[in-house]
């Protein structure tokens, strides 16, 4: 048996919307995945390429680095000066880290190996943020680093030597309080004093255009989080309203959200999330819990359960389906596999003319939808929403295929074999055409 995963297939999206009936299937949780040590209070969370997980500790001031196996990273050391308050990080894709620190007013660029901080950096750099109170930080897809300044409120443009690019004022008073970069290099910023989300665009050549009031919120909402599900539109979490927004892109600056989602009581949605799926996963401190939006717009209240004693600050998802969540009160990590990975493999042996019958077990998210690809046993058939292989066969022989889980959160393959003996009695031989004297 072989499992792969297959990447951004259309697959999924098909068997998603054919109305097939579901597998019954749940997440499988690991808590705790981490334990950091107490006192970490890990407020974000990310993961990288190769699937290891980073998250920032803002009780400790460091970052931890967990491999996808749930082991620390014994190479990787973080540390931040007391009483600096690390308050967001970003990665480049290309091995370092970039972290705001509120209280020392700067960006530090870090090592993803070894959690070096790059004096470089830090030297060019210099004072350029000094008494800026840096709120949030993200890198576009070129390597330019934006940061999100509360005194005053702008946008500042870094190169990653630490060198300032561009300082773009945002409205007096409007406290960004996080940004993000969407695929085509603009910069958004959710703004949680005065409920807007402003956009800084550049034109080929570099110039930028600034919209401060690119999409106004209702007056109290206080967006807090802001994410792009790279469909064409923004998510801001709301913690003064306790809704969700979706803001359409394609809108004209200065339109209401295009819709706006009001979370279960006492919900309290913290953080926003996407995936490559456009899926938008909200972390909810009031409940403990884990939202939906699916890239359609369907919205799942609940997908992802923690125990009362655990505070979701931030999700990250990795492009295994794996979510994982930072929980500041208990100082831990949460794995919950909501892409489909099969737990157990059909019956490899069959005989013709005997009725063939054999389930798999799969854990993910719910619906979960199956397909083969490759060449099963004449006379076998898969279920669609069981996985189940059943029929009678009637040839002779050995078949391999592929037995394809997708869910919303992706698919992932499993290259089966049965080998098809002939019925009792048979002169032939399944791996020859002639008779063979058995």
């Amino acid at each position: 048996m072989k499992l792969r995963l297959l990447a951004a297939l259309p697959l999924v999206a098909a068997l998603l919307s054919a109305g097939m009936p579901a597998a019954q299937a749940a997440p499988d949780v690991t808590d705790p995945f981490a334990s950091l040590a107490a006192g970490s209070e890990p407020s974000h969370i990310l993961v990288d390429g190769s699937g290891d997980i980073y998250t920032l500790n803002t009780g400790n001031e460091s970052i931890s680095k967990i491999h996808p196996d749930g082991t620390f990273d014994a190479h990787f050391h973080a540390e931040f000066p007391s009483f600096s308050q690390p308050n967001s990080f970003a990665t480049d894709g290309h091995g370092s880290l970039y972290v705001s620190s509120y209280l020392a007013s700067t960006v530090w660029r870090v090592d993803g190996t070894t959690g070096t901080i790059n004096a470089a950096f830090s030297v060019r750099l210099g004072t350029e943020l000094d008494g800026q109170l840096p709120q949030s930080v993200t890198v576009d897809l070129f390597g330019n680093i934006f940061v999100a300044t509360h005194s005053p409120a702008a946008v500042v443009k870094l190169a990653p030597t630490g060198d300032v690019l561009g300082r773009y004022a945002l409205a007096i008073g409007s406290g960004p309080v996080d940004i993000m970069t969407d695929w085509a290099g603009s910069v958004y910023t959710a703004n949680a004093a005065d409920s807007t989300i402003s956009r800084v665009a550049f034109d080929g050549a570099g110039a930028a255009t600034v919209d401060r009031r690119f999409a106004v919120l209702d007056s109290g909402a206080m967006p807090i989080s802001v994410t792009s599900n790279n469909r064409g539109q923004l998510y801001t979490a709301n913690s003064g309203d306790n809704t969700v927004s979706s803001i359409d892109l394609a809108l004209p600056p200065g339109s209401a959200p295009a819709t706006t989602t009001l979370m279960p009581p006492d919900s309290y949605p913290y953080n926003v999330t996407s995936d490559r799926h456009g899926n938008v996963f909200v972390t909810n401190l009031g409940t403990a819990s884990v939202s939906l939006f699916e890239s359609t717009g369907r919205f799942t209240p609940v997908v992802a359960q923690l125990s009362s004693a655990e505070t979701p600050e931030a999700a990250a998802i990795s492009g295994y389906g794996q979510l994982y969540t930072a929980n500041a009160l208990s100082s831990t990590v949460t794995r919950f596999g909501l892409g489909p990975t099969f737990a157990t493999a059909p019956v490899a042996s069959a005989r013709v003319g005997d009725a063939y019958s054999s389930g798999v077990t799969v854990t993910g998210l719910d619906p979960i939808t199956f397909s083969a690809v490759g060449f099963l046993p004449p006379g076998i058939g898969v279920d669609a929403g069981t996985g189940t292989l059943a029929g009678t066969p009637t040839t002779a022989g050995t078949f391999t295929f592929d037995l394809v889980a997708a869910n919303v959160a992706g698919a992932t393959a499993q290259t089966v074999s049965i080998t098809v003996a002939p019925s009792p009695g048979s002169t032939g031989c399944w791996y020859w055409r002639e008779a063979c004297g058995l």
